[in-house]
């Protein structure tokens, strides 16, 4: 996948265990770009103009590196397996006093 890091592509990216070329442009995508680099399930370029070479070499490089699809998976195993909104109303309510 490639994108500028906004958080719902990548969200649906790394739930789908595919990992990322981002770009961020503006406001929190730089920070969710540097934790996706950071976890391993993608890279990221500086922003800035970016060339079509330069992005193709970078989704080749993600591509073949076999470490960031296992990075993306295990995030998506870690997404997949957190419980539903309804199994933590329960706790969410017994922690604001309700």
């Amino acid at each position: 996948m490639v994108c500028t890091a906004g958080a719902g592509t990548v969200l649906g990216a790394l739930a789908h265990g595919k990992p990322l070329v981002m770009v961020p442009i503006a406001s929190d995508q730089h920070t969710i770009a540097a934790q996706v680099a950071a976890a391993g399930a993608g890279r990221f370029r500086a922003p800035g103009p970016s060339s079509a070479s330069e992005l193709r070499e970078a989704f080749r490089q993600v591509a073949r590196d076999p470490a960031h699809a296992e990075a993306a998976r295990k995030i998506s195993v870690q997404m997949h397996s957190m419980p539903e909104p309804e199994a933590v109303i329960g706790s969410l309510e017994k922690l604001v006093g309700a």
